[in-house]
């Protein structure tokens, strides 16, 4: 009875420290490391293992225990109080970040819920190698559908994709209390450069039409795009959407100004296609433009 007593004193103890942290979520050894540094001080007995505490504290409701599958394997996160899908899609990797359509969410440009969370890393840093770009490879990359991450898990009714990206240095990434997400402008131009992970080109327009009220930086989405260095010349394809949106002024001027040697396209695989001499833009036909309506 009295070490039944102590484990429980133990772990009232240790539900008060968590609630003094910030994070809501878990892995089982950042929690088995708190227990070793405080066993002492929270009066727990040395024959009762970490593990042991950590059952006593979701027997007692202090926090509970989730399991995310990852094919047939399953993969346990321990959370505390009522972290947001987005806290529990970040825990599942190191120094990665939400980007695409939950950004867009995040960010106040569609009123959508996202039921796909898109996680993203950046590789490590490697060589920069000289590339080539041809008006016949542009057509034939961009004649096929969009490759696709087979890298995902799910939890409950949502599925969380996992994406890589070349090491940006993180550039555009800000904060949503404790969740790393693309800002505004970081979050336009991925949107702009895989549609099919933003919900497609028609949600993806719709978003920069709600970027007018969000006082972005144009100047910022430039920066970020060139620091980004993308083979693709993705500039005309985001002045497209900035002009069809409804924005005027200088920066779409500017964007007019960047060279465009290649005609590109707005998305992967369009069937049906129409052509922007200005930005020298195909796009898919139906797409609204709100600069004319």
């Amino acid at each position: 009875m009295i070490k039944a007593t102590k484990l429980t004193t133990a772990a009232k103890k240790f539900q008060k420290l968590l609630a003094q942290k910030q994070e809501k979520v878990y892995v089982e050894t950042t929690l088995i490391d708190l227990i070793n540094e405080n066993r002492i001080k929270w009066g727990l007995p040395i024959s009762y293992t970490p593990n042991k505490l950590l059952k006593k504290c979701i027997e007692l409701s202090l926090f509970k225990a989730i399991e995310l599958l990852d094919g047939q394997s399953k993969i346990t996160r321990y959370i505390f109080g009522t972290p947001s899908i987005f806290e529990i899609a970040v825990s599942l990797k190191p120094k990665t970040y939400i980007s695409h359509f939950p950004a867009l969410q995040l960010n106040g440009l569609t009123n959508q819920i996202p039921k796909t969370i898109y996680l993203t890393h950046e590789l490590s840093k490697k060589t920069s190698l000289v590339r080539t770009l041809s008006q016949e490879s542009i057509h034939q990359a961009f004649s096929k559908p969009q490759r696709r991450s087979e890298r995902w898990m799910t939890y409950e009714d949502y599925k969380i994709i996992f994406l890589e990206t070349k090491n940006v240095g993180r550039v555009g990434i800000s904060y949503d209390g404790n969740v790393p997400i693309t800002n505004l402008e970081r979050t336009l131009i991925d949107a702009t450069v895989r549609p099919n992970y933003a919900g497609g080109c028609f949600t993806v327009l719709e978003a920069f039409r709600a970027s007018l009220d969000k006082r972005i930086s144009l100047n910022k989405m430039v920066a970020i795009l060139n620091t980004m260095d993308h083979i693709y010349p993705y500039h005309q394809a985001i002045g497209f959407y900035l002009e069809r949106a409804g924005y005027k002024g200088s920066m779409i001027d500017l964007l007019k100004r960047k060279e465009m040697v290649f005609d590109f396209y707005l998305d992967y695989h369009i069937e049906e296609k129409e052509y922007d001499p200005t930005w020298r833009i195909y796009y898919p036909k139906g797409l609204p433009n709100y600069q004319t309506s």
